[in-house]
């Protein structure tokens, strides 16, 4: 049995979270644009109707009640989902109504103006490669020269000097009007989009540094603190570490399947954060293996810490089904000292706990002077 996928799916399983963003916003973008362009044209043009049947130029008015049931048709396209084609179809609107009104009217009434917004739209659209818009721009530059030339020695007798400056005027007013409008819709969408990329590089940079099971920090996170913490230490700023690794994990695994072993992992990872104090910091080490982190702190008081926290562990009972799991954990505590790397920090730690295993387990075990 074979499966057909959209291209479209494949594309965006393909695509990093923040290139999804910008491709659905440019999208989101290029309808709002389109929505208020459309709505803005239909008004405009709806009194350019009242204008012309009152100046007594009734087939430039018949062409704009054309104009309207066009755009009529673009917010029906929209809502259909077929905005290309609205887009296209509000273009050609665009460019056969500008030459007309302009050969009827003459270059100076300014109708030309609306042409160039077809090349500034064009660059809105989110599919079309940038050849083709460049293409485009050109194309709308040939046709305003083109049309400059037919229509320059253009005088309508029916149309007075006076009228044809309120044309121009208006037609001015409306296409500065459009492009304030389109640049306010464009900016405000762009803020959206910087703020869902924001959202997203914060939460991208939360999974980079968490463990994704635990929630605490990941073995990169914990090591960058330390190597922070190993550029100011010094007699008045000394840290220490505790190694803990819960006791006989690969048998609960192994007897109550992974399941069992991930909810011990969590709820460890829990009873531990909620123990130590608000200025230590945990990270998932590996496996069933945590580091705490303990700035501004001595071996003696890390003992202290850890001792804390193994009773804290050693009352609670995990919850399995109907399991009940009495889980304990081994420490190991290791104060750096000056002159020492970090690996040897958690080595001399690591050495603690496991001679903590060795003496029976669930117990706290400093690392030898």
């Amino acid at each position: 049995m074979s499966v057909v996928t959209d291209g479209r799916q494949v594309l965006a399983q393909e695509l990093s979270p923040t290139q999804q963003i910008l491709r659905s916003a440019a999208r989101q973008r290029f309808t709002l644009l389109v929505r208020f362009f459309v709505y803005v044209a239909l008004c405009v043009h709806a009194c350019f109707i009242a204008i012309f049947w009152t100046i007594g130029v009734d087939s430039l008015a018949w062409i704009n009640v054309g104009s309207v049931m066009i755009y009529m048709i673009a917010i029906w396209l929209g809502k259909r989902g077929q905005l290309d084609l609205a887009f296209f179809l509000c273009a050609a609107e665009i460019l056969v109504h500008a030459a007309i009104a302009t050969l009827v009217l003459g270059w100076a009434s300014g109708f030309h103006y609306y042409i160039s917004v077809i090349a500034l739209f064009s660059f809105f659209h989110p599919s079309r490669r940038l050849v083709f818009k460049l293409l485009g721009a050109v194309t709308m530059f040939v046709l305003y020269v083109s049309l400059f030339g037919v229509s320059r020695g253009i005088a309508n007798p029916a149309i007075s000097t006076a009228l044809l400056t309120f044309f121009e005027r208006v037609n001015l007013f409306t296409f500065f009007l459009i492009n304030v409008l389109l640049g306010f819709v464009y900016t405000r969408a762009v803020e959206d989009v910087e703020l869902q990329l924001r959202s997203v590089n914060r939460h991208l940079d939360y999974l980079a540094r968490t463990d994704t099971l635990t929630g605490l920090l990941n073995r990169r996170s914990m090591h960058e603190m330390l190597e922070r913490a190993l550029l100011r230490v010094d007699a008045r700023n000394p840290f220490a570490v505790i190694l803990g690794d819960i006791d006989d994990f690969k048998r609960i695994n192994d007897q109550y399947g992974h399941h069992c072993g991930d909810l011990v992992l969590k709820e460890m990872a829990q009873l531990l954060r909620i123990s130590v104090r608000a200025q230590d910091q945990i990270a998932r080490w590996g496996g069933e293996e945590f580091l705490i982190f303990l700035p501004d702190t001595d071996r003696e008081d890390a003992m202290i810490v850890a001792e804390r926290v193994r009773k804290a562990l050693e009352g609670h009972v995990c919850l399995c089904g109907d399991l009940r799991l009495s889980v304990t954990m081994s420490f190991g505590v290791s104060d750096h000292r000056l002159g020492d790397g970090l690996e040897r920090t958690v080595m001399v730690a690591d050495r603690a706990l496991y001679a903590g295993k060795a003496q029976g387990k669930n117990c706290v075990v400093a690392a030898v002077s």
